[in-house]
């Protein structure tokens, strides 16, 4: 698979807050981010869009938000979905098509599974690709919320990344990717690198899958200066006492988020 054009602008930052969305989840979600994120920061927001409006790149423009964006065709997945549309018992790719489909589900999930996992990769690569000088990164999930001020995770290390540890086959350490510090150093922007190389190597073969931005970068960290975050910045259950809630799936229609998400309405 080849990927759309870069297209838009990214400023000489220091500090940045990092995000990306497509259309639907940028006015679902990303303008509540931007707002709690002002409410308590001064530091510059960048978004990476997916098929922008007009009206989105606009409000961009009109809040002072940078952005960079492309314009993805789902056809770009063909050659993966048919890669995954037949069952095959070898067991790596028995393990990835089981992340995107179930047995029995209507295979036309595994298509929308695979512009799904586009969108959650592509990231990690666009951010590669846009740095151009040393610049601490703020990278959030767009189904975030900043609820109050946080000091920096310090520089000493090249990454803070919320981490949790499994034993299904062996044991692991699973790279939360919801929030994370990207703290400018030299090491650090190689692992942009490495992690990106990662998944434009799957891209390249048209073997990506659900999971992989984070299956990857649990490879690509290993070298690296790591320090692993408190739940408090990446808090799946929504503690009063968090800096950063975070909304997958079922979550976004809890009456702890929707009552949370109500305060950041305006800019």
């Amino acid at each position: 698979m080849i990927l759309p054009e870069l297209q838009g602008n990214f400023p000489n930052y220091d500090i940045v807050f990092f995000i990306s969305a497509d259309d639907i989840y940028f006015n679902s979600y990303g303008k509540n981010l931007i707002s709690s994120i002002r409410q308590h920061f001064n530091y510059p927001i960048h978004f990476h869009l997916y098929n922008p409006s007009e009206n989105t790149k606009n409000f961009c423009i009109s809040n002072n938000i940078s952005y960079t964006y492309e314009y993805f065709n789902q056809n770009l997945v063909n050659e993966a979905f048919e890669i995954y549309k037949l069952p095959n018992q070898e067991w790596e790719f028995s393990r990835r098509r089981s992340k995107m489909i179930k047995i029995g589900e209507n295979i036309e999930k595994l298509r929308d599974e695979l512009v799904r996992t586009y969108y959650a990769c592509t990231r990690f690569i666009r951010l590669d690709q846009i740095l151009k000088k040393p610049t601490y990164v703020i990278m959030l999930d767009t189904d975030s919320l900043v609820r109050k001020f946080f000091n920096l995770p310090k520089r000493n290390y090249d990454i803070h990344i919320f981490e949790k540890s499994h034993k299904k086959h062996v044991p692991y350490t699973q790279h939360l990717a919801s929030t994370i510090f990207y703290t400018g150093s030299n090491a650090c922007r190689n692992l942009i690198q490495d992690h990106a190389k990662l998944i434009l190597k799957e891209y390249d073969k048209n073997t990506f899958y659900w999971f992989l931005d984070q299956e990857t970068l649990d490879i690509a960290i290993q070298k690296y200066n790591k320090n692993p975050l408190s739940q408090e910045f990446v808090d799946f259950d929504m503690n009063v006492d968090s800096y950063i809630w975070c909304a997958k799936g079922k979550r976004k229609f809890e009456d702890d988020w929707i009552t949370e998400s109500a305060k950041y309405q305006i800019l």
